[in-house]
């Protein structure tokens, strides 16, 4: 039988059990709310905002209760409990939405059809995408996984993602919460994607290299307005935009390239803001109706800081009678001078952070990471991640898992990323 018969009868099986795991994925994670009991209605919440926009208007169409606006103070939570929007923000008597609205697109285009379109369903789809552009990213960042010997971990590649991304346990409850941070992780991932369309070596990469460092910076912007926390994403990829170049002139154009677009977004963001609460840089969180006055939240102390970076990386799980034996922390209350509820670190809940770590700094020992794009946005990935926590732990006055969502994804892709450029040194050294 001639040779390239056998070749390609295993790349047509290949992609065929490739199509089959994507397929797998993607009917589990729509499983996963469908079978799950929601637990509120806030998943609705940009169904609300899609409603408000299609009317003309920034707020949401729901009427305050009159007894909510004859509180002395309605945003004292224990006086407005019975009466509130949880979590809705409350400005002269009407109720917005502290997240960006970036979102909304997903709800926009079933409100003009007049559809009924359950968010979770679209939830759902949503983190499958982001498994696909995290594989897509990996592809870049370790192009040889789909050669020879690595194809085998081509095709797991994608359940560690699955599974890494956290996404499945978010999935069980899908509210507001979920469906921006979701979103904001999806939106990281592709601005990573795109980048790594934009760079080849030291100099923008031929004919699509300029679009792409703008479509870069588009989404990159997108996702600080979702959540702003993640002013660290473009802060880093602009220095790694400007090292690849060869002049100081070349380091200005794609600088400029990436970060007009992020601060066209960062223009709309502040402009939107005005236009809810006549301040550019209040998003809604110190008018918001929630289990604490926020209007009252202190600024956070290096010791809060650290207290959060803490439990949003170590916080062990509890023990738990029920499959899978263990759950999120017990943690529901005050501690400190911030708010916590139930939560599980990150190195924890994903311990193959430790591998990718050691690979990272073996590789940097063995000198087999080049001054390359690739292995610039590799190291970049797990520092993004922190910079967003600390970031987090600075500006928010609380900490819970769901805060983990918008860079798990980059975490698990660091892993596998720094995993698999050890395992062709390891490879490599044996056969020389």
């Amino acid at each position: 039988m001639p040779t390239w018969r056998v070749r390609g009868g295993w790349r047509s099986r290949y992609r065929r059990l490739l199509i089959l795991t994507f397929a797998l994925i993607a009917v589990a994670y729509i499983s996963i709310p469908v079978t799950s009991s929601p637990t509120d209605d806030s998943g609705s919440y940009y169904t609300l905002l899609a409603q408000g926009l299609v009317h003309g208007h920034l707020y949401l169409p729901v009427q305050p209760a009159p007894e909510l606006l004859r509180l002395p103070n309605p945003y004292d939570p224990v006086a407005n409990a019975p009466f509130r929007l949880h979590d809705a923000s409350l400005y002269r008597g009407r109720y917005y939405l502290y997240f960006g609205p970036p979102p909304v697109l997903l709800a926009l285009g079933s409100t003009l059809l007049g559809i009924d379109v359950d968010m979770r369903i679209v939830t759902s789809l949503v983190a499958f995408a982001g498994v696909l552009l995290a594989y897509a990213l990996v592809l870049r960042l370790s192009p040889t996984i789909t050669r020879g010997r690595y194809r085998f971990i081509s095709i797991t590649t994608p359940v560690a993602l699955a599974v890494g991304t956290l996404y499945p346990i978010a999935l069980r409850r899908v509210a507001v919460y979920e469906v921006a941070l979701i979103s904001t992780g999806v939106l990281a991932v592709a601005s990573l994607l795109a980048m790594t369309y934009g760079l080849r070596g030291r100099r923008i990469a031929h004919r699509t290299g300029w679009s792409a460092l703008a479509l870069a910076g588009f989404l990159s912007g997108l996702a600080v307005w979702t959540r702003p926390p993640l002013i660290v994403l473009p802060a880093i990829i602009v220095v790694i935009v400007a090292f690849n170049q060869r002049s100081a002139a070349d380091s200005l154009r794609a600088g400029l390239a990436y970060l007009l677009p992020v601060l066209a977004i960062g223009g709309a963001a502040a402009a939107y803001n005005y236009a809810r609460f006549e301040s550019p840089t209040e998003f809604g969180n110190h008018l918001q109706l929630a289990g604490v006055d926020t209007r009252t939240i202190h600024a956070s102390t290096i010791a809060d800081v650290i207290t959060k970076l803490r439990f949003d990386l170590l916080q062990p799980p509890v023990a738990s009678a029920d499959f899978p034996f263990l759950r999120l922390s017990d943690m529901v209350g005050t501690i400190e001078t911030f708010y916590a509820e139930p939560t599980v670190g990150l190195v924890v809940a994903v311990p193959a952070v430790v591998l990718g770590v050691i690979a990272i700094f073996t590789l940097a020992g063995r000198r087999r990471l080049a001054l390359d794009p690739r292995h610039q946005i590799l190291i970049a990935l797990p520092i993004i991640a922190v910079g967003v926590l600390i970031v987090q732990g600075i500006a928010l006055p609380a900490t819970t898992f769901r805060y983990l969502l918008e860079v798990s994804p980059l975490v698990i892709v660091f892993v596998i990323g720094s995993c698999l450029h050890l395992t062709r040194m390891a490879t490599f050294d044996r056969l020389v």
